[in-house]
């Protein structure tokens, strides 16, 4: 039994390791990306620009919406208590 159980913990940290480095990955391959993102916004033009950013300003309504509905009954506690704790963090001075 104790055997069964020792190989289901080191399982278990064998799937949080080869979770922990994929997403350290996906976080460094994002990093990288971002100066080659910054050159082609600052190549695009004007027409470009304004189809990218129409995509864009699409796909924000689109998350924001599908935040707002699932937070359904629960969003008015949701938005006081961020609000709540966003608030004293923001107005702390160091």
């Amino acid at each position: 039994m104790t055997l069964c159980l020792t190989c289901g913990a080191l399982q278990m940290l064998k799937e949080a390791a080869v979770a922990i480095g994929k997403g350290v990955s996906a976080v460094f391959r994002f990093a990288l990306s971002i100066p080659g993102r910054l050159a082609a916004l600052a190549t695009m033009s004007p027409s470009d620009w304004a189809k990218w950013w129409k995509g864009t300003w699409v796909w924000l309504k689109e998350e924001a919406h599908h935040f707002w509905v699932s937070l359904g009954e629960n969003r008015h506690t949701y938005i006081q208590t961020s609000g709540e704790v966003c608030l004293p963090l923001a107005l702390k001075s160091d």
